[in-house]
């Protein structure tokens, strides 16, 4: 039984790990996408011919919802804006959104290696042990060994590679993204609840 001061850590720990409050949750995402937009009228804005954040906006709604909001930009803006800069920036975008996909679905991944050994360096030993085999398997090309290639969607490492690849590479790249970006959410979030469940057992 934990008394004093350990069974406020432990409280504190609880608190810290596990409980953290769904507003939190929320007031990060909606913070993260005003950043987003920011970030990207900022991007289309700067460079050789600055263009204004309303007329970016305005280049925007009317491409996309069809919605006449009074042109106030020239032909040369639009073309600048629709075929030049948007593209360029959205792709940094989807490059760095999913380098922090990635980046959650490994640390899951992480944290549930870690809960599964209680020592610390027991837990060094089965991470480097685990990701050894783990990350040869998901390197395994596509279609040489059914049964690898499988395995190797049940874990982030080729979901990334595609991912990077279709946003790199290919010159309709959403469906791609979306299907890969889809699994490495699924896949951080089974990892993340059941490194949370360790944690909670650990902590009891």
């Amino acid at each position: 039984m934990t008394t004093g001061r350990g069974a406020l850590v432990s409280a504190g720990l609880r608190v810290g790990v596990v409980g953290r409050p769904a507003s939190r949750v929320i007031l990060l995402f909606l913070v993260g996408l005003l950043v987003a937009a920011v970030a990207l009228l900022g991007g289309v804005a700067v460079g050789s011919v600055a263009i204004h954040p309303l007329d970016t906006v305005g280049v925007i709604i009317e491409r996309l919802l069809r919605i006449d909001v009074g042109r106030t930009w020239t032909e040369a803006t639009e073309t600048i804006v629709w075929d030049l800069r948007l593209p360029r920036v959205l792709t940094t975008m989807v490059v760095g959104a999913g380098l922090a996909i990635a980046g959650a679905a490994f640390g899951a991944f992480g944290a549930l290696v870690g809960v599964v050994a209680k020592e610390a360096r027991t837990a060094v030993l089965v991470a480097f042990l685990a990701a050894l085999p783990i990350v040869l398997v998901g390197l395994v090309p596509e279609g040489s060994v059914t049964a690898l290639g499988w395995l190797s969607d049940l874990f982030p490492f080729r979901h990334s590679i595609r991912f990077f690849e279709a946003a790199l590479f290919d010159l309709d790249p959403w469906a791609t993204l979306a299907r890969e970006a889809a699994w490495l959410l699924a896949l951080g979030a089974v990892f993340a609840t059941a490194a949370r469940i360790g944690v909670r057992r650990l902590l009891t």
